[in-house]
């Protein structure tokens, strides 16, 4: 059975389709970043996540398991998302709900990650290899 499939048949049993509505894919994921209150990430590993980047540099906020290398790399809690324990699902359900209550207003890149500063990390790099 395919994952939509699943997951159709949980809000069925659920009785929560006035709550969950599920899109077709988009070519354009910046614009759905834009007019939705957070970005989930569920991975249970992760490299470092391009789309938890392109979330939050357009102001939506990601909330995702506190795995290895990915998301604590980019997510500073309680700025521009949140960390969850791995695995914690109540936890995850309660940082959805608090997102919602209370959205994050002030949802930005972090510094260490902007270009300007890869930008002075490569020069400083290049010049040390002269």
């Amino acid at each position: 059975q395919n994952q939509k499939q699943v997951i159709l048949d949980l809000v069925k049993e659920y009785q929560i389709e006035d709550k969950v509505d599920l899109n077709d894919f988009t070519k354009h994921p910046l614009e759905e970043f834009k007019k939705s209150k957070a970005s989930l990430l569920t991975s249970e590993y992760e490299g470092f996540g391009l789309t938890v980047m392109e979330s939050i540099e357009v102001g939506c906020p990601v909330i995702a398991y506190d795995v290895r290398y990915g998301p604590g790399e980019i997510i500073e809690h309680g700025e521009n998302g949140y960390l969850v324990e791995p695995d914690n699902i109540e936890a995850f359900a309660a940082y959805m709900d608090k997102i919602i209550k209370n959205p994050l207003t002030k949802v930005e890149t972090k510094n260490t990650l902007k270009y300007e500063q890869a930008k002075n990390n490569y020069q400083k790099l290049f010049e040390r290899l002269k």
